[in-house]
Parts: C-alpha cells; sequence; structure tokens
C-alpha cells in the first residue's frame, strides 16, 4: 500500500527493516552458493545535475560496470566526467552531450579456470580429512564425558517415579548435555566455514567434487553435523 514506503525523511517501519534484512541475507547465501565474486570497474562520475536542496551541479556515479576478476582481466574502460570538469559544472544534458549520463564501456580480457596441481589437491584432500576426524574425536569425547556426568547424576537422583517428571539432578544434566553439544556443533561449523572461505577458486572447485557425493558439496559439508 501507500503507507508500505517511506515518504521524504520517514523512517522505514520494522516489517520494513525486515524484509530487508531478509533480501540481503538471500543476497549473501546466493553469493555463498554461487561462489560469484564480483569486481566494479574503476569508473567515476557519469551524472552531473542540481543537488536536492539546488545548485551548483554535483556529479556522482550512476552508471556501473561489474565482472567478475576470476574470469576476466580488466584492460581499459572508458573516461568519465573526472576527465570533463565543465560538464561538471554545467549539468547534463548540455550543450555538447544530449545525454542525461554518460555511458560506461570497459574492454576484458578472459582468463583461464584455475586448476589445482596433483600435489595441492592431495594436500586439501588431507586437510578436509583431517577437520572431519578431530571433529569426530571430540565429539566422541564429548559423549564420554557426557555419558559419564549422566551416570552421577541418575546416581544422586535415586529411583525414579514411573510415569514423572525425571528427577531435577537428571533434568539439569539433560539441559547441560544439549548446551554442551549445541556448542560443539557452532563450533565445528565456524571451522568448517573459516576453510571453506579460505579457499581459492580453484580449491573451492575441487572441495566441491571432492564432497559432492557424499554430502552434496563444500556448502553442505559446513553445515553438516556430526550425530
Amino acid at each position: 500500500g501507500a503507507s508500505d514506503g517511506p515518504i521524504g525523511d520517514a523512517v522505514p517501519s520494522a516489517s520494513q527493516l525486515e524484509a530487508w534484512r531478509l533480501l540481503r541475507a538471500s543476497a549473501a547465501r546466493v553469493r555463498e552458493e554461487t561462489r560469484v565474486q564480483l569486481a566494479r570497474v574503476p569508473t567515476s562520475g557519469t551524472r552531473a545535475a542540481w543537488g536536492a536542496s539546488g545548485g551548483p551541479c554535483v556529479a556522482w556515479a550512476l552508471d556501473h560496470i561489474l565482472y567478475t576478476p576470476s574470469a576476466l582481466r580488466l584492460g581499459f574502460f572508458w573516461e568519465t566526467l573526472e576527465s570533463d570538469q565543465a560538464a561538471v559544472e554545467v549539468g547534463l544534458p548540455n550543450a555538447r552531450c544530449p545525454s542525461d549520463h554518460l555511458p560506461v564501456a570497459a574492454c576484458f580480457a578472459p582468463l583461464p579456470p584455475q586448476q589445482l596441481g596433483l600435489a595441492a589437491a592431495a594436500a586439501l584432500g588431507a586437510l578436509v580429512a583431517g577437520v572431519e576426524a578431530r571433529q569426530v574425536a571430540a565429539w566422541e569425547a564429548l559423549r564420554v564425558q557426557m555419558d559419564a556426568a549422566r551416570t552421577v547424576a541418575e546416581a544422586e537422583a535415586g529411583v525414579a517415579v514411573p510415569g514423572g517428571r525425571p528427577p531435577e539432578p537428571l533434568v539439569a544434566h539433560i539441559r547441560l548435555r544439549r548446551e554442551a553439544e549445541r556448542t560443539l556443533r557452532a563450533e565445528m561449523r565456524e571451522e568448517r566455514q573459516a576453510l571453506v572461505r579460505g579457499m581459492s577458486a580453484g580449491e573451492r572447485d575441487h572441495a566441491d567434487d571432492l564432497l559432492m557425493a557424499e554430502v552434496g558439496g563444500a556448502l553442505s559439508w559446513c553445515e553438516q553435523a556430526v550425530r
């Protein structure tokens, strides 16, 4: 409705901020899933006109070119308003430029795909396997610790009433175990995410291939909890 959009200096509503947060999170997921890292061609201002409160004219970047630096190498690009101070002063369009903003253009050269050598691929596979083995051992150590703590809690609780609420020592232990497992899972997830974030494009391609059959790729591997 008309009230859904900001008017003048109105402060965005809670629902608008939440919608923006969800949109931003969705865009971040797409970036992680597609691994498209974008760079901007460093053009300057392409639009010049009076500001909101009147003159003099000001210039700003209205037009942009984004590209993937892993696949394209930037060569040349057109100059913009940094080379036309007269247009900045009188604004666009003017007697020399019929458009209200300048066009942008750039020249690129394709780059070959990154390939991981045999030694690097083996090292990456060993690194992934080492993380998995370390996390399995940590989970098993927590299980042994919690099982021993449960035995103590059961001894303190005594005989439970059939069908009744578990004794308080046992309830406290269950809560403690759930929290410990939740914390350890979060730490494991962060360790895996840090490893994947630090990979080059070639390493990430190899990691996806390595983990695709088992868990569906590197991102799914990050989210997989040890059970």
